[in-house]
């Protein structure tokens, strides 16, 4: 059995991304742990709720196969050596009984120190081919299969490490061939092809989720199966056309010759395919650490540790030897300090294609502090009359607070009392928790299709009153929520059939949702309400014009645009999401954090009435516990055993936009619904994730009732 560290489809992925990623990857300590954080580690239990991949993978066996299950067509073996001669027995059999072809999913296949598991292999033995299928739960427009995942500049970024995956592969398999059972398939024509799921075919039946649950590993938490339903066959799945196949051969012919993207490795390696995988391989195999330049990539490395001492953090490694290398400028001492922003921590948002990360680092600069105003000058200067934060503007102010620590935030007091007197009463603070899955739930469902299932409603009234209002939650597996949704939210904001004062979200996501969901009802005359419904969903999400195109409303106003205009904190670390805004509002504005330092403020039947917290001493926000951070006051939305919520928060944070408002909470509120969807729940554990939810959910739209009180202290009203 062979025990050496292979190059594997994941090993190759990390060095597209950066090759010193690969010691850092790689390094383990006496245990078998990671030495390094990685903020990216891999759960597969978590990922699949996440994104459905290993459920959408299941499905796809069904494409090639009328009954993957019996006989089992998948190679369950994990060990390299094994599982490559279990491959080839079956591959043997087959051909020895005269079979025309082989499916087979989880193929292993070695060559050297490169080692691949194909999602499914399909061998036709009589015209000699090997069709190699790569099976991925990411969505794809009739635009992007027409273009052939290019735009002008070439293949589109976010197609690049799916194409290199296949064409990885193709080439393993090509020399591998030549030696596998003996050569007897050096003939072989190897035909690559990526499944990708196709979102603009509906699908065809309800419950095609029931067929594919996911089940934990008990021994491994992080572990999981997708158990499929026994006895399943094709026909019951339908004819899943919203799996799509794309034959690759003619990318794969482009990509093996073309150089490799970047300067992050010898020129040598970068000259095509066949001579950076030979590179990166020996790269990985010696063990050793390979640096290179810091750039742009750098800004979202997984390996990165914060306040943890037990775990090593990669990047700074990186940093302390790029000073030492004279690639940036600063004090290498420091960077054991990772409190200390780096100077890829600048806030990025709204530069168009000006990639920032990109420029302070052309420019030499190390750290957030040492960033000088010329390295990050826009072209155009900004207009002295306007009373607006500008994006450079925040950017300064971001780099000054580090300098300045004590000063602590800047604030555009006028242009916050403006909008504030502008504001009618009372306001109302919603949020949403949706769900896009890649398996549609329901007939006629398009994959990634949005499932709103859950609302939280916070009223804010004249004299301070603060109350949880109302609150909306279906996670049960009967019909689409969404048209229930749309008539519990106008309840809750219009009843008496007016909306009276103003509506806050925090970004654009309630504006989507309502949005798509309206796009869903056009057309729905045989729902009692239908006009009554589209007439609120205009009302708040813009006027629709076409049936498919909506103008902007101002009766649902942004506060996270509020934000982007009015007040920048040196404790939000460059970020404007809710998950960071919140804490640094609270750490600046101290009127306000007292309120909810306090015990018997915030609860059922108290002063602010809560819906979930129930109790004579309510819910106490701010503890000694939870460093200012109203979301670690509340229980772990997963518990998981072996599996802290830290670690669940930083893994589906890593899934989602991380500076879109929606960072740990939201995915965790998607995964939780998904948990109800995809696995078999008792009713008290059921139970228990919609309650967890309800808190979630209502801790967001009190973190903008929270923002506004803190933000009226700032400004004076």
């Amino acid at each position: 059995m062979s025990m050496k560290k292979l190059f594997t489809k994941s090993r190759f992925k990390i060095a597209l991304e950066c090759p010193t990623k690969l010691y850092y990857y790689d390094l383990k300590d006496e245990a078998n742990k990671p030495v390094y954080k990685n903020r990216m580690s891999e759960d597969a239990f978590l990922q699949t709720l996440a994104d459905g991949g290993h459920m959408v993978g299941e499905m796809a066996k069904f494409v090639y196969h009328p009954s993957p299950q019996d006989p089992d067509i998948t190679v369950r073996e994990r060990r390299y050596d094994e599982s490559v001669a279990e491959t080839v027995r079956r591959l043997s059999i087959d051909i020895a009984s005269g079979k025309t072809n082989s499916v087979i999913a989880e193929a292993a296949i070695r060559h050297g120190d490169f080692f691949i598991r194909i999602d499914i292999l399909v061998a036709d033995h009589i015209n000699k081919t090997l069709t190699l299928v790569e099976v991925k739960a990411k969505s794809v427009k009739n635009e992007e299969l027409q273009s052939g995942f290019k735009n002008k500049k070439g293949y589109e970024s976010k197609w690049l490490p799916y194409l290199y995956d296949v064409a990885f592969q193709t080439l393993v398999t090509e020399q591998a061939l030549e030696t596998m059972m003996e050569g007897a398939m050096r003939d072989y024509r190897v035909i690559p092809k990526l499944m990708l799921v196709y979102k603009e075919v509906p699908c065809e039946r309800d419950g095609l989720n029931e067929y594919f649950k996911v089940i934990r590993d008990p021994s491994n938490p992080r572990e999981m199966e997708v158990r499929v339903k026994p006895g399943t066959t094709r026909a019951e799945l339908g004819d899943l056309s919203f799996l799509h196949e794309v034959d690759m051969t003619h990318i794969v012919n482009e990509l093996r010759t073309a150089p490799i993207p970047g300067d992050f490795m010898p020129s040598a390696a970068s000259r095509d395919l066949g001579s950076f995988m030979n590179w990166a391989c020996q790269v990985q195999q010696s063990g050793e650490r390979y640096f290179s330049r810091p750039d742009k990539r750098c800004k979202s490395c997984q390996f990165r540790a914060r306040t943890d001492k037990n775990e090593q953090s990669g990047i700074h490694e990186c940093w302390a030897h790029a000073i030492g290398e004279g690639w940036l400028q600063g004090d290498a001492s420091i960077t054991g300090d990772r409190e200390i922003p780096l100077s890829v921590d600048l806030w990025g948002g709204r530069s168009g294609p000006v990639s920032y990360a990109d420029s302070v680092l052309q420019a030499g600069h190390a750290f957030l502090s040492d960033i000088l105003e010329a390295s990050i000058a826009p072209k155009k200067t900004n207009d002295p009359k306007d009373q607006k934060f500008t994006s450079h503007e925040r950017r300064m102010l971001q780099i000054e607070l580090e300098r300045n620590p004590l000063e602590g935030f800047r604030i555009q007091k006028e242009t916050l009392r403006d909008y504030i007197h502008a504001w009618d009463y009372p306001w109302h603070m919603i949020d949403f928790e949706t769900s896009a899955p890649s398996i549609p739930f329901f007939e006629g469902m398009r994959p990634y299709q949005t499932v709103a299932f859950q609302f939280s409603h916070h009223r804010m009234d004249e004299d301070g009153t603060i109350t949880h209002a109302h609150q909306f939650i279906k996670t049960d597996a009967k019909g689409n929520p969404n048209i229930i949704f749309v008539r519990e939210l106008k309840k809750a904001l219009m009843p008496d059939g007016k909306l009276v004062g103003t509506v806050f979200m925090y970004t654009g996501h309630e504006r989507t949702v309502l949005q798509q969901i309206g796009a869903e009802l056009c057309g729905r005359n045989d729902l009692p309400d239908y006009e009554e419904l589209m007439q609120f969903i205009q009302l708040l999400a813009g006027v629709d014009t076409s049936r498919n195109k909506f103008e902007y409303s101002r009766r649902l106003r942004d506060l996270h645009d509020l934000v982007l205009k009015t007040y920048v904190s040196r404790h939000a670390r460059g970020s404007n999401s809710l998950k960071y805004i919140l804490p640094a509002i609270l750490k600046d504005a101290p009127n306000t954090a007292a309120i909810y330092a306090k015990q018997g403020v915030y609860g059922k039947g108290l002063t602010m009435h809560s819906m979930n917290f129930e109790g004579p001493e309510g819910h106490q926000w701010l503890t000694t516990d939870s460093n200012g951070d109203p979301y670690k006051t509340l229980p772990p939305l997963f518990d998981l055993e072996g599996i802290s919520a830290k670690e669940v928060d930083e893994l589906l944070g890593g899934l989602f936009d991380v500076d879109g408002g929606k960072i740990d909470q939201g995915g965790l509120a998607m995964a939780a619904y998904n948990l109800t969807r995809y696995t078999d729940l008792g009713d008290a554990d059921r139970k228990k994730i919609q309650q967890g939810l309800l808190r979630y959910c209502e801790l967001d739209t009190l973190a903008m009732c929270m923002l506004v009180q803190g933000l009226k202290e700032l400004a004076g009203v």
